[in-house]
């Protein structure tokens, strides 16, 4: 599952929007999953997929929007988004890149709390 991933992201272009589901604590599976709005209005595949992933019950996963910028940045918006969640991204993609070298987009991420409307890189 972690390929998909990885493929998801290298598909990705500006302008792009996107769910995804962050829980980088994840045993079995992959610690982020990502769909795009056209391919998945609904949201109905990435429950799916979301589903299929026991996650540990210390993790909090967060479901979000995000979209891809100008610059080919990736955002992340939802009301978890924090600076310990962006360091546990940073480590899950340090962890998995050298074996899925697509997770290398993540680089220069940004997360927004959607709630404090707070940026975080």
């Amino acid at each position: 599952m972690l390929e998909h991933v990885s493929k998801q992201l290298s598909r990705l272009n500006p302008g792009d929007r996107f769910w995804f589901w962050l829980c980088p604590e994840a045993s079995d599976g992959p610690g982020l999953l990502i769909q795009t709005l056209n391919n998945d209005p609904g949201m109905k595949t990435l429950r799916q997929e979301i589903a299929d992933i026991t996650v540990p019950l210390t993790a909090s996963p967060f479901v979000g929007l995000g979209n891809v910028n100008g610059d080919g940045r990736l955002r992340f918006g939802g009301p978890l988004a924090s600076a310990q969640r962006l360091e546990e991204l940073s480590t899950w993609v340090q962890k998995n890149v050298q074996e899925h070298p697509d997770l290398a987009h993540l680089k220069n991420s940004i997360l927004v709390n959607i709630s404090s409307k707070g940026l975080v890189r």
